[in-house]
């Protein structure tokens, strides 16, 4: 009876074990590297290099895949919080969050289309987070919380489809996954990454040792993200 139960807790230990470490596991951390970028906000890549949006300024950085300063692109535009780039038009989309606003911009800066997106928003802060393209060229959009949604739009910017998230404090940005089809995002708050089906169901999550990370992209076999607390970008390995 005592080997009986000495076995029973061990394997209960063991299960638990094994069980907590698949559902907090942390990314592999292969580097962080100091941005001359004042509150980068949102980070998106065209597979050459990588472009972060600026909260501060309103500018466009691109920027090396080891984190060294092009060029910078100047617009005028403020409360920018997240940034994706369109391969079929070889430009930038980004969203201002207090003005709910959908915005195209070409690689000088200037506005080509300007959306306003309609849907719940209790607080200037808590709106519309991140933005990138899903299959098809589909636009997808975060609503950060209260409520915390993600958000499928046609080409005219209208919400073709909403699904509630159901994890995290918060959600900052997000970037797809062509490879596993599905989308990768990032909490400021709970200070996770989470991978998360097409209809925003949390298939794994991954801690992460940033302050206030703000935007997340995807590059081969990297996830790159920036932080908005101290001005960094941290290069993770991207799980198998």
């Amino acid at each position: 009876m005592g080997r009986i139960y000495l076995f029973s807790t061990f394997l209960v230990f063991t299960l638990m074990g094994c069980f907590s470490q698949k559902k907090h596991p942390k990314l592999t951390l292969v580097k962080s590297i100091q941005l001359p970028i004042k509150e980068p906000s949102g980070i998106t890549t065209n597979n050459t290099s990588l472009f972060i949006v600026s909260d501060k300024t309103g500018s466009i950085f691109e920027v090396s895949f080891k984190g060294e300063l092009i060029r910078e692109i100047k617009s005028k535009l403020k409360d920018l919080e997240g940034i994706a780039f369109e391969f079929l038009t070889n430009s930038f989309w980004v969203v201002s969050e207090s003005s709910r606003k959908l915005i195209q911009l070409n690689f000088s800066g200037k506005a080509l289309q300007k959306h306003k997106i309609k849907g719940e928003q209790h607080r200037k802060n808590n709106g519309l987070e991140g933005v990138c393209f899903g299959p098809n060229n589909t636009l997808v959009c975060i609503n950060e919380k209260q409520p915390k949604q993600l958000l499928k739009l046609n080409k005219a910017a209208q919400i073709t489809k909403t699904f509630k998230l159901k994890f995290g404090n918060d959600i900052s940005g997000i970037c797809y996954d062509a490879v596993l089809k599905c989308f990768w995002v990032v909490s400021d708050e709970s200070q996770k990454v989470y991978q998360i089906t097409q209809q925003g169901k949390k298939v794994a999550s991954y801690s992460i040792a940033v302050k206030k990370p703000e935007g997340i992209t995807l590059y081969k076999n990297r996830i790159f993200i920036v932080s908005d607390y101290n001005e960094k970008l941290y290069i993770f390995k991207k799980p198998e």
